[in-house]
C-alpha cells in the first residue's frame, strides 16, 4: 500500500500559491496512507469567462492493484456526485424544446415524457418534483432486483416506473441521478444514458471530458478504481459488525414474510440485504470501464478539469439558473450513514442542487456554492461564486472520508471563506439507518465493553451517547443488558457460521489461552 507520492511541484510549468498548499496537503494525506488516488483542480473566472488555473494537482494510482499514476486526464468515479453534471445538462436542456419539439418546464409532468412512470400514485409528479427530490421514490428498489437488473438502465428504469408513490419527505431521493439520466434520455430522444449525456453537452457547447465509459479516444482505458486499503486484521469490532448486519438483514426478510413476497425498499434497506449491489466498489465492472454498461445513477467519470470546465459554463440561462439556486428546504438527518451521503451539508435548492454554505471570513456573511458530493469519498464538484471546484479521490475506506473536507477548508481559506457545516456528524445520531431500535449501537457498545480504550472501564460509554451524558446506575445496567443480548446473538450467529469459533479463535497473543471474546482476530484463523 504505497501510493505514487504528488510532486512538490509540476514540471514545465510554475504552480500558483494555492496550488503549491494543495500539493504539500496531498503529500501529507499521502504519506499518512490516506490516498488513493486524487484530482484537485480549482479554475477561477466567472461563468461563460475562459477564467485561469488556481490549482490543477493530482496524486496515488489508478487502483489498488494499478500502479498507474493519476494524471489530470485521469477520469475519476463521481458516484453520488454523478447527478451534478446530469442535473446541469437537464437545466440547460429546459429552455429549448425537446428533439420532438416538445416545450418543457419545471411544471411539466414527468408522464408527458415517460408514460410508464405515470403509475401507482405518481401521475402528478413534475420536473420541478424530481430535482426538489421529491418525485415520491422513497423506496425505488424491487427486494427481487439482482445485480444484473440494478446495473441494466431498462430494467433499473422499470423497476422506477413500477415503484409505488412513497414521498422523500426530509431526506434524498436515492434514486434522483438514475431519474435525471431518464429525463436526459427523453429530452434528447436517445436510447443509452451515454448516448443522451454525449448529445447534451455538444449542445451545450461544453469542453473536457464527462463520461460513463472509460474507453478513450485510442481506444486506451484511462480510468481510476475505487478501492480501499486492504484489511491487515481483522477485528472483533469488524466481525461483530459484518455479523449484525447479516443478523438484521434475516430478521427484516423474516418479519417481512420472507422472499416470496415483493417488497419496495430504500437505499438503505437495499444495502441491508444486498450488500453488493450498493457497494461503491461494484463502479470497477469491466463492463462498466468497456461502457458496454452503465450504473446510470451513479456511474460518471469526469477529470477535476473538465468538471470545472462544466460548472464555470454558461450553458444554463442566469435566469434559470438563479431560480434552480433558491434555498427550498433542509435535510434532516436519521443516521450518521445520511450525514455522510451529503458530507454534512443539509441545504438543498429549488432546482435540485446541493448547497453548501461558507462565510466570509471575519463576519457572519453566509455564501453559498451549489454542486454535488459524494459521500463515499469525500469528492465534490461545486461552484462558489467566483470559482469552480472539484475534489475528486477515489479511495471508498471509511477512514478516509475526512480527506475532501481538508482540501476543501484550504481552497475555502485562500478565497477568504470558512465552511460553514460541521466536518463530523454528531455524536448523538445513530450509526446507520436500520428498522431496528438504535441502529448501530450495540455493535459499538460491544467493542467498547470488549476492548476498552487506556485509562478506561469496560462501562466507560455505554449507554451514554456524548461525554456530558449522566446516567443512572438502573439505566447503565439495562443498557448493559442489551449489549450482553445482542453480544450472545452475534455469538450464536458467529458459531454457526465457524463452530466453536467464538470460544476458541480469539486471544491476546500468539502462544496466550484463549480468554474469551477478547482481543482480536488474525486474518488466517479467521480463513
Amino acid at each position: 500500500w504505497e501510493p505514487m507520492r504528488a510532486l512538490p511541484a509540476p514540471s514545465g510549468r510554475e504552480c500558483a500559491p494555492l496550488e503549491h498548499l494543495i500539493r504539500a496537503k496531498l503529500h501529507e494525506l499521502d504519506a499518512a496512507g490516506f490516498v488513493l488516488g486524487a484530482q484537485v483542480a480549482v479554475l477561477d473566472g466567472e461563468l461563460g469567462e475562459q477564467g485561469h488555473w488556481l490549482c490543477d494537482a493530482t496524486c496515488g494510482r489508478i487502483g489498488v492493484c494499478q500502479g498507474m499514476p493519476i494524471t489530470d486526464k485521469t477520469l475519476m468515479p463521481l458516484m453520488g456526485a454523478s447527478p451534478g453534471p446530469l442535473l446541469m445538462c437537464v437545466l440547460g436542456a429546459l429552455s429549448k424544446p425537446t428533439v420532438s419539439g416538445k416545450h418543457i418546464s419545471l411544471k411539466t409532468s414527468l408522464g408527458q415524457l415517460w408514460p410508464d412512470f405515470a403509475q401507482r400514485g405518481k401521475a402528478a409528479t413534475s420536473i420541478g418534483d424530481v430535482l426538489q427530490q421529491q418525485a415520491g421514490l422513497a423506496k425505488p428498489f424491487p427486494s427481487d432486483i439482482s445485480t444484473k437488473a440494478f446495473c441494466s438502465e431498462a430494467r433499473l428504469e422499470e423497476a422506477l416506473a413500477a415503484a409505488p408513490c412513497e414521498p422523500e419527505g426530509e431526506g434524498l431521493c436515492p434514486a434522483i441521478g438514475a431519474l435525471l439520466a431518464a429525463l436526459l434520455k427523453r429530452i434528447f430522444a436517445r436510447k443509452t444514458s451515454q448516448e443522451a449525456l454525449c448529445a447534451a453537452l455538444e449542445s451545450l457547447g461544453i469542453p473536457g471530458c464527462i463520461s460513463y465509459s472509460a474507453i478513450g479516444p485510442n481506444g486506451s482505458v484511462s480510468a481510476a478504481r475505487a478501492g480501499r486499503q486492504p484489511e491487515e486484521h481483522v477485528t472483533m469490532q469488524r466481525i461483530y459488525e459484518w455479523l449484525e448486519e447479516k443478523v438484521e438483514s434475516l430478521d427484516v426478510q423474516a418479519q417481512a414474510g420472507g422472499a416470496a413476497r415483493r417488497r419496495w425498499l430504500s437505499w438503505h434497506q437495499l444495502g441491508s440485504e444486498k450488500p453488493w449491489i450498493t457497494d461503491p466498489l461494484l463502479i470497477n465492472r469491466g463492463a462498466f470501464l468497456g461502457g458496454h454498461a452503465c450504473i446510470s445513477g451513479r456511474g460518471l467519470r469526469a477529470s477535476a478539469k473538465a468538471l470545472c470546465q462544466l460548472y464555470s459554463s454558461d450553458a444554463v440561462p442566469s435566469d434559470v439558473l438563479q431560480h434552480s439556486l433558491v434555498p427550498a428546504r433542509q435535510l434532516h438527518f436519521n443516521s450518521q450513514q445520511e450525514w455522510w451521503e451529503a458530507l454534512g451539508s443539509a441545504d438543498l435548492a429549488a432546482g435540485g442542487w446541493q448547497l453548501f454554505k461558507f462565510r466570509r471570513r471575519g463576519s457572519e456573511e453566509e455564501v453559498f456554492g451549489y454542486g454535488y458530493a459524494d459521500g463515499s469519498t469525500s469528492s465534490l464538484g461545486l461552484r462558489l461564486p467566483t470559482a469552480s471546484v472539484a475534489i475528486l479521490l477515489s479511495s471508498v475506506a471509511k477512514e478516509t472520508r475526512h480527506v475532501g473536507r481538508e482540501l476543501l477548508d484550504i481552497i475555502a481559506t485562500h478565497f477568504g471563506l470558512e465552511v460553514a457545516w460541521p466536518s463530523e456528524p454528531p455524536p448523538s445520531l445513530p450509526l446507520k439507518a436500520s428498522r431496528t431500535n438504535q441502529p448501530g449501537k450495540t455493535a459499538a457498545a460491544a467493542t467498547a465493553v470488549a476492548n476498552p480504550k487506556p485509562g478506561e472501564t469496560a462501562l466507560s460509554g455505554v449507554g451514554s451517547s456524548s461525554p456530558s451524558d449522566t446516567r443512572t446506575a438502573d439505566a447503565l445496567q439495562s443498557e448493559l443488558k442489551k449489549v450482553e443480548a445482542q453480544v450472545s446473538k452475534l455469538s450464536e450467529a458467529l458459531d454457526l457460521v465457524l463452530p466453536g469459533a467464538s470460544a476458541a479463535i480469539c486471544r491476546k497473543g500468539p502462544s496466550s489461552p484463549p480468554p474469551g471474546l477478547a482481543g482480536f482476530w488474525l486474518s488466517v484463523e479467521t480463513e
